[in-house]
């Protein structure tokens, strides 16, 4: 800038110190444009660019990406901030770990204003990733790939350092347990760089296995839980499968197990009552239940639905086998068992088509009693529209610590939603509930979607938080569990960047908003061992909860060097400890330009130790110095570009320009090199000097790699340029006269472009020579292959001899060498001419002069006979049967042939069968009654028929349809219905029970059973009416029918777990044999006394008072001492404390307390008791806030001096100020351009200006006055 200007600014800053003091300053005003625009472009798998625009200069900015999984749960973020030099377009990066699925993501960047986190702009897009592959190194116990190679390993140990060490790699591991146990299998991973599945079997044998449990969240970690459910004495063998369905990485595994009985599920589910048959719970197709349970060991489930005749329909019911066997049965109406399904394992299933329409019943009990949790599903391929059933899909995610979001879509119309909500932590492998909610929603079309942020308690601790969420939807008083998400995160609070490498800055986000924190900082080596530089400071956090604070320290020229950064929480608690570490970056000197006039250089990291000289070397490729410039010297406070001119040499090549950057003291500190190609070709032509053979070529023309015309050169050395040699190769040839391409000097023909040889020599150019190598023959009339000096038809080409001289050439002339034949006109090899059939190839003689050729007659000598049909030797002209060769007579005209006739002497007019016989002669039946005179004519062989050929099997005597043969009861009477053995219902007893069948009630009696009068025995009598037969009623007299079990017991009546208290008033019915119970039932590991919801057995805390909030042991905050320091969380105001350290009432240790909560702790706090003043840099034992001289420990106070004293001096130094400057403008008016100088960066300081007033500033460069009247310290800004 000009010196003017220069000094019209340094005026102006003055002034505003000077009247600082009287004036005060202006407030600072929003600076947004309104119209900030956020972009993401080139997003790829772990990378995308960042570009704001229309940003104002005067604020500050941050963005947030956050990349969300195909399945819609986050898979990473990555945050930025634009808040130094801010220009209307800013670019940045943004980088984040691969995630593992293959497959369309999507992303989400969120531009915020810096001071209070509003949101300004926003981009969201997709981009395809491939997923991870990541490769490992393998564990020690590999090779376990499989169920056979499956490794033995230990409960109660921790495994480290697992691997899954590829994309395909599983590992398989095994151990055995005894009686009856609970186990817990957990494997801990970094879903980041894999996505792993937890599998555990039971070993059944022959390389068989039966499903317990699997994992497969979207999380950091898996668990599969299950009950080994066997007794004390057997022992099963477990088998652990670990695999990823991408990526690959270490993980972690732990086994735990405990003895205790399998846990009863004897909670009732939302279907019951639906004991009976007559209870079924009606279902509309498709149907899934939700948390249905077998709740108690008498539990039994019925539900019923509608089925259509001739449709099929499709029942599954899926359970874990292990916590209890289920059974699956079909009933139509009446309760007629119609199929089931009673297997061993973790799924029942029926498939059946019905064959009647009306309502059907399922039902679903425990194996001896078994109670467990299932899933019934019922589909059926029916086209009647069935029910609307809801829809509705969940997904939810975290925006910052004190909200997060849900979106509900794939909706049904007008539905209803629900959303329950928690927020947990991880903590000592706990998952504690901090927080929950609920919030609902109508649907009011199809594929209707919702957003809702979620409000939570605030995430205050950098540890691992998950908001779980549960989403139910009811539509025609159907109310299903549709979907569960859930979005886990680890809050950051610290972010941290280097502008260079002896500067931090530190951004803090999602703290309290409007609270006090500590900050702590060290510069530590890699290890962290040698701490080079430190220093702590109080932060106060906006209204959104941010704060900003920067940390500096002496350059490191060496090694890797780490920040350790700690923020506090005021209480003493540690909310996050972030470590970033860097190279320092040497002060280096890099090219900026190089071609074939200039070359430029450039400076970064200089350091203020300067000066620094430069200077570079051009050389060529072989390190040959070729030019060089002068020294140019460099300060350390700003970087700096130079630029040079040089001329290359007039040879093509490699030329490399090599910069040397040197310390005042002469030491090397960085060399850079850089090389670029040059290339010189004087005429043009494309080839270089180095290599032109012909370096005057004329412009236009075209060379050849050595950089030649053909107007320049005489390739065959004929002496003849290439240019107008006919044949440039070849030096015994330059000219063609005809342009055939065949020299002058070898052409035989010269000036016929036709012709250029004659290998015949007989005067004809082998190109209209028909025959170049014959010298008898040229010529070809007819082109037939014959030349016409030779051929006997010159004219025909389909001819060129004639053999047998009878005018008929050979090719055409079927007989060549018989002047006496030429054809043959139907090819028999007979001539025309002697042939006795010449148009019938098949025939040439006929020695009988019958008119049939002698091949085709088969009586050749016989004139009267040529044909034999049948082959039977009897010509067809004499032969009765001519097709019949078994047949050729018939003596007795009946149509049957001689050789087959039974009866060869029928009379004239009978009708014969095939054997030639009539009915007066056959006997069909061989029963000894002839056909005419036979009414049966079919009787049996054996049987015995009577006078008119009919026997028993024929007969039906009583005429009731049945035959006599099969008749049991022969003389029914007339009109009578008879079954299948000729029977009436007065003549049968079906079921053998001595009552016939007209008289018997119940027909279908069993076998050997006793019966009444009535014909009924008692597994056909229901006599309480209890819809319990007789034969299986244990409690023949039941009066209340209304709870019925199989045996036929009402709960007045049963005591299912023999504890003496009926069911009926038992609150727990499944007490274990032996416990003693109250009056309830209730035995001692049944019992919550006080009503916590946790068992007395299990409750840590038996005697928690009513009301009171409890955790997973039972416990209320009054009853838990967390830290083990003697105090109850309740009046525990540090519940994180050490152990072993020692604490006051309060259960605060001295690094934790802060006595006189003024958000500085008592081990930092100068004045622990004062909550007015923390701190006494001097250590006068004045507090900074009141110490005139802060840095000075030998004076606090100055003299005061009267205002109008002051206001005096300040009048008079303003007008010797504008007077300087006035004086100094008019001295510079004529003056160049004088460019402005960047001065150093001052370290802290104070000093006292010549008015007495004491200035003070501090690392940033923050200048602040003391102020006499408030007795603090005054930002002068």
């Amino acid at each position: 800038m000009r010196m003017e200007q220069f000094m019209l600014r340094n005026t102006f800053i003055a002034l505003l110190f000077l009247c600082a003091p009287l004036t005060g300053f202006v407030q600072p005003v929003e600076a947004l444009t309104g119209n900030e625009v956020i972009q993401a472009s080139n997003v790829l798998t772990d990378e995308a660019n960042i570009t704001a625009s229309n940003l104002d200069s005067a604020d500050q900015y941050k963005w947030i990406l956050f990349i969300y999984y195909p399945t819609g749960s986050m898979c990473a973020s990555d945050t930025g901030y634009m808040t130094q030099n801010v220009q209307s377009t800013m670019t940045d990066s943004a980088h984040w770990g691969p995630c593992v699925q293959a497959g369309n993501y999507t992303f989400s960047l969120r531009l915020y204003k810096y001071s209070n986190s509003q949101i300004l702009d926003y981009h969201n897009g997709t981009f395809y990733s491939p997923g991870t592959n990541n490769s490992t190194t393998q564990d020690s116990y590999e090779p376990n790939d499989g169920q056979s190679a499956a490794v033995q390993i230990n409960t109660f140990t921790n495994y480290t350092n697992l691997t899954m060490h590829s994309y395909s790699d599983e590992d398989w591991f095994w151990f055995n347990v005894t009686g009856n146990q609970n186990i817990w299998v957990n494997l801990t991973h970094n879903h980041a760089e894999m996505d792993a599945i937890l599998w555990a079997y039971r070993d059944t044998g022959g390389g068989f296995k039966t499903t317990l449990d699997h994992s497969d969240t979207e999380v950091d970690w898996e668990q599969a839980t299950f009950n080994s459910s066997t007794t004390a004495n057997n022992t099963w063998t477990i088998l652990i499968r670990v695999l990823a369905t991408s990526g690959a990485a270490g993980y972690n595994m732990s086994i735990e197990h405990a003895n205790r009985s399998t846990p009863a599920k004897n909670i009732a589910d939302s279907y019951e009552p639906n004991e009976a048959i007559n209870q079924s719970h009606s279902i509309s197709l498709p149907f899934s239940s939700q948390s249905a349970t077998i709740h108690n060991s008498t539990d039994e489930d019925f539900y019923s639905f509608y089925a259509s005749s001739g449709d099929a329909y499709w029942l599954n019911l899926t359970f874990i086998d292990s916590g209890g066997d289920l059974e699956l049965f079909l009933y139509d109406n009446s309760g007629t068992e119609l199929d089931s399904s009673e297997t061993s394992t973790n799924n029942e299933q029926i498939s059946w088509s019905a064959t009647t329409n009306g309502t059907h019943h399922i039902r679903v009990d425990g194996f001896s009693g078994a109670t467990n949790t299932y899933r019934l599903e019922v589909a059926t391929n029916s086209s009647t529209p069935q029910p609307i059933l809801v829809n509705g899909d969940l997904v939810v995610g975290n925006n910052n610590a004190t909200s997060g979001w849900s979106y509900i879509y794939n909706t049904t119309a007008n539905a209803s939603y629900s959303v329950n909500w928690n927020l947990s932590r991880w903590n000592s492998g706990n998952l504690l509930i901090v927080d929950n909610g609920s919030y609902s929603w109508n649907a009011s079309n199809a594929g209707a979607v919702n957003n809702q942020t979620i409000s939570h308690q605030r995430n205050w601790i950098s540890e691992s938080w998950c908001l779980v969420a549960t989403l139910e939807g009811t539509i025609n008083s159907t109310t299903l569990q549709l979907d569960t998400s859930i979005d886990c995160w680890t809050p950051t609070f610290i972010e941290t960047d280097f502008p260079n490498d002896w500067k931090v800055n530190v951004n803090l986000s999602d703290l309290e908003p409007s609270s006090n924190f500590h900050y702590s900082w060290s510069i530590r080596n890699s290890n962290g061992a040698n701490i080079h530089n430190s220093g702590n400071n109080s932060i106060s956090t906006s209204t959104t909860g941010n704060g900003f604070t920067t940390a500096s320290w002496s350059y490191l020229s060496q090694g890797s060097n780490c920040l350790w950064a700690d923020i506090w929480a005021a209480n003493g608690t540690l909310l996050e400890h972030k470590v970033d570490c860097y190279t320092p970056t040497l002060p280096a000197v890099n090219f900026t330009t190089f071609n074939n006039t200039s070359i430029g250089i450039s400076s970064s990291q200089l350091l203020n130790n300067g000066p620094w000289r430069v200077h570079v070397e051009i050389e060529d490729f072989n390190g040959l110095v070729l030019q060089y410039t002068t020294n140019r010297t460099w300060t350390g406070s700003s970087d700096h570009w130079e630029n040079w001119t040089w001329t290359p040499q007039n040879t093509s090549g490699w030329y490399c320009a090599v910069a040397y950057l040197h310390s005042q003291n002469g030491s090397l500190w960085d060399v850079d090199e850089t090389c670029i190609q040059l290339a010189f070709d004087d005429d043009g032509d494309g080839v270089l000097n180095e290599d032109d053979w012909c370096n005057n070529t004329l412009p236009g023309y075209t060379v050849d790699m050595n950089g030649c015309a053909d107007y320049q050169k005489d390739s065959d050395n004929d002496g003849y340029t290439d240019d107008i040699d006919a044949f440039p190769g070849d030096s015994s040839e330059w000219n063609d006269s005809d342009s055939d391409g065949y020299g002058d000097n070898t052409d035989e023909f010269p000036n016929d472009g036709s012709e250029w040889e004659d290998s015949d020599g007989d005067g004809v150019g082998d190109n209209g020579d028909a025959f170049p190598n014959d010298q008898y023959e040229w010529a070809d009339s007819d082109g037939d292959g014959c030349g016409d000096n030779s051929d006997a038809f010159p004219n025909d080409n389909s001819e060129c001899l004639d053999s047998d001289g009878d005018g008929v050439g050979d090719n055409s002339d079927a007989f060549p060498s018989d002047g006496n034949e030429t054809s043959d006109s139907d090819g028999d090899g007979c001539g025309d001419n002697s042939d006795a059939f010449p148009n019938d190839n098949s025939e040439c003689l006929d020695s009988d002069g019958d008119g049939v050729g002698d091949n085709a007659d088969v009586f050749p000598s016989d004139i009267t006979e040529w044909t034999d049909t049948d082959g039977d030797g009897v010509g067809d002209n004499s032969d009765v049967f001519p097709t019949d060769n078994s047949e050729w007579l018939d003596s007795d005209s009946d149509g049957v042939g001689d050789n087959g006739d039974l009866c060869p002497n029928t009379g004239i007019g009978g009708i014969v069968d095939l054997q030639g016989c009539d009915d007066t002669q056959r006997d069909t039946d061989m029963d000894g009654i002839k056909d005419a005179f036979d009414t049966c004519p079919a009787t049996p062989q054996g049987e015995n028929p009577d006078n008119s050929g009919c026997s028993a099997s024929q007969r039906d005597t009583d005429n009731d349809t049945i035959t006599d043969d099969r008749d049991q009861c022969p003389t029914t009477p007339p009109e009578s219905i008879v079954d299948g053995v000729g029977c009436s219902d007065d003549e049968r007893d079906s079921d053998d029970d001595g009552i016939v069948d007209s008289a018997d009630y119940c027909p279908n009696t069993p076998t050997a059973q006793i019966v009444d009068s009535n014909g009924c025995a008692p597994s056909q009598k229901d006599t309480d009416s209890d819809t319990i037969t007789d034969n299986f009623d244990l409690c023949p007299g039941t009066i209340d029918t209304s709870s019925i079990d199989l045996n036929g017991c009402s709960d007045s009546q049963r005591d299912s777990d023999g504890d003496g208290v009926k069911d009926s008033n038992d609150i727990c019915p499944s007490t274990q044999d032996g416990a003693s119970v109250n009056l309830d039932g209730c035995g001692p590991n049944e019992r919550d006394t006080d009503g916590d919801g946790h068992l007395d057995s299990i409750d840590l805390c038996p005697n928690t008072p009513s009301g009171v909030f409890v955790d997973f042991n039972g416990c209320a905050t009054m009853q838990k001492d967390s830290d083990s320091d003697g105090v109850n969380d309740a009046d525990d105001k540090c519940t994180y404390t050490s152990a072993g350290e020692i604490v006051d009432v309060d259960g605060c240790t001295e690094s934790q307390r802060d006595s006189d909560l003024d958000g500085v702790n008592d081990m930092l706090d100068d004045f622990p008791y004062e909550s007015r003043y923390s701190s006494d840099k001097d250590g006068d034992g004045v507090a900074d806030e009141l110490d005139a001289y802060p840095l000075d420990a030998s004076r606090s106070k100055m003299e005061v001096e009267s205002s109008n004293t002051l206001i005096v001096i300040l009048m008079i130094v303003l007008i010797a100020v504008i007077g300087g400057v006035g004086f100094m403008l008019y001295q510079n008016q004529n003056k160049e351009n004088i460019p402005e100088k960047s001065s150093p960066n001052d370290g802290p300081s104070e000093w006292i200006d010549a008015n007495g007033v004491n200035w003070s500033r501090l690392e940033d460069g923050t200048v602040h006055y003391w102020d006499n009247e408030s007795q603090k310290w005054v930002n002068s800004k």
